[in-house]
């Protein structure tokens, strides 16, 4: 036998959301915040990037360091020493090679060149 009443609407009550998660329920690790360069610590955009971008771009990165030396870039990885923390600074050395990523690992600095693809 069907039934052809239609069903019961249901009321709307008002549930609780459940509380936020502290952070430190979270999985994710917190890090140790390392500030930006200064302005005068930067080239202009121009002179470091011969048109490939503007320097804007990777500022809004916290991995991104700006011009700092390689000496200023281990600092601030030992400033967070954990494996695996990285940071991203110019490098002016060789213009086919504008950045280095640095890697903090076991201890030891690694300097990876990032070289600028032609195509771009």
């Amino acid at each position: 036998v069907k039934n052809n009443t239609p069903p019961a609407e249901k009321k709307h009550t008002n549930v609780p959301l459940p509380p936020v998660p502290s952070p430190q329920a979270t999985s994710k690790p917190v890090t140790k915040f390392v500030p930006p360069p200064k302005a005068e610590e930067l080239d202009a955009p121009e002179d470091i990037y011969d048109d490939a971008c503007s320097g804007d771009i990777l500022d809004r990165f916290d991995w991104y360091h700006g011009k700092i030396d390689r000496k200023v870039g281990e600092t601030r990885l030992k400033s967070i020493n954990k494996d695996g923390t990285y940071l991203v600074r110019i490098s002016d050395k060789n213009p086919k090679f504008p950045y280095t990523l640095m890697v903090l690992n076991k201890g030891n600095f690694n300097n990876l060149r990032i070289r600028q693809r032609a195509d771009d």
